[in-house]
């Protein structure tokens, strides 16, 4: 199977002229067709109607192509399609940090921090401690705490576990960080970039890496491009038949370059001896008939 003469992730990542990792923040819209003009293959999820080809704003990305902030950039390691805002069907509030690693991680989709209140802890010993925070910031946290939430990555591993898929902090009268010093919460000054280090790059805890990590699938085609053969509901493709039976579905525009192959493992001998086959039954048959007229 091809696409955009494709064989592996690197070359498709380099035809669409989109990082490796993007490829699996494709969710395709298979009942609808690309916004383009005269292109019929399914939009993208998050692409304001284009299929991949003709629009590349299904993942985020710290900067824009004119090199301006990209509006929607948190997640921009592209580490996995679960940090992404929404996943599952399920979107997540961001963490409430300034840090710009947390930024590029993105969302958590297993379970997310509240802030303390003042009745279990010093609620402003806790946000101090946070990357990137400032007065200002923490006032305004403070003065609506409820609706502000903390990443698990920014707490130290032996500080949380893991129950029904969530991540839950350990309740314990007091707490000790890297440093030495104690807190009455769990403090929030795990370096997020430890985390990618050691629990999303390394398999050792138990963690599951991600194809975009995973050095043994990072060259696999996603399976997305077989649905891109069909695009439009009602609309099957074009089918175009060459020797040794490559089968190749092109668009109904009739778009050269928007093509899939699927290879048949049938060889070329074989046709012809059932071609000469079926050639020398026509001859027999039709020698039959003759005789039974004479």
């Amino acid at each position: 199977m091809t696409f955009l003469g494709a064989h592996t992730r690197t070359e498709l990542a380099e035809a669409l002229g989109v990082p490796t990792g993007a490829l699996d923040y494709v969710s395709l819209l298979e009942d609808k067709c690309c916004k383009k003009g005269g292109c019929s293959f399914p939009p993208a999820n998050r692409n304001y109607g284009k299929c991949v080809c003709h629009g590349k704003s299904w993942y985020p990305r710290k900067v824009n192509a004119d090199g301006s902030d990209a509006k929607y950039r948190r997640g921009h390691f592209l580490l996995g399609s679960k940090f992404q805002r929404e996943h599952e069907g399920v979107a997540m509030p961001c963490c409430c940090c300034s840090d710009k690693t947390c930024e590029g991680i993105g969302y958590s989709h297993e379970g997310m921090m509240r802030v303390p209140s003042d009745e279990d802890a010093d609620a402003g010993a806790f946000l101090s401690v946070l990357p990137g925070m400032t007065e200002d910031r923490k006032k305004q946290i403070m003065a609506d705490r409820v609706n502000y939430f903390v990443a698990p990555w920014h707490f130290h591993p032996k500080h949380r576990y893991m129950k029904d898929g969530k991540w839950q902090l350990r309740k314990w009268d007091r707490y000790v960080d890297a440093d030495g010093k104690i807190f009455d919460a769990a403090p929030p000054n795990y370096l997020p970039q430890s985390y990618i280090d050691f629990e999303v790059k390394s398999p050792q805890l138990g963690r599951e890496r991600t194809c975009v990590l995973n050095a043994e699938v990072e060259n696999e085609l996603p399976a997305y491009p077989e649905n891109l053969g069909f695009p439009g509901k009602g609309k099957r493709p074009i089918v175009r038949v060459s020797c040794p039976f490559h089968f190749h579905f092109a668009a109904p525009s009739g778009r050269s370059t928007l093509v899939r192959s699927a290879h048949v493992n049938l060889t070329c001998a074989v046709s012809f001896s059932f071609f000469f086959l079926m050639l020398h039954t026509m001859v027999m048959v039709s020698w039959f008939q003759g005789s039974m007229h004479r």
